[in-house]
């Protein structure tokens, strides 16, 4: 489980608790507001790091697929 600190038209960056695999393949299912339907979609880790401001957490940039 991750939150989405921003996204834009080729990826998202994301904040989970756990490093995410470089390179690696997520199946993701992106929740829009309130809304009861999720967007489903394949994307790729290009870099993860250590969180700036919180430490125990991780950031990392997933380019989109599909």
């Amino acid at each position: 489980m991750g939150r989405v600190q921003n996204i834009s038209e080729g990826g998202l960056c994301v904040i989970t608790q756990s490093p995410l695999g470089k390179a690696a393949i997520l199946r993701l299912e992106i929740a829009v507001g309130d809304a009861p339907l999720r967007v489903a979609t394949l994307m790729q880790v290009r870099w993860t790091r250590k969180h700036e401001t919180t430490p125990k957490n991780f950031i990392s940039g997933l380019e989109i697929l599909l």
